[in-house]
């Protein structure tokens, strides 16, 4: 997935200027973040279960990013 996509309704909703559009469907009709969130727990659990340094990257970037828009 593509992290600016999915954070694109935070940094609407924060009155940021997003740096990709939003995903679709439920993402631009009401549930916006809906699938940033499954993204943010499912790279939590792949991480503490494998380790793998790429995904925990993708992580890094996806908190460093929701903290800014705060």
């Amino acid at each position: 997935f593509d992290v600016n996509r999915l954070l694109a309704p935070f940094e609407r909703e924060a009155g940021l200027t997003p740096k990709a559009s939003a995903y679709g469907n439920w993402e631009s009709s009401g549930l916006d973040g809906h699938i940033g969130g499954h993204y943010l727990s499912a790279l939590a659990l792949a991480v503490a279960a494998t380790g793998d340094k790429e995904l925990n990257a993708r992580l890094d970037e996806l908190l460093q990013r929701l903290t800014k828009v705060q």
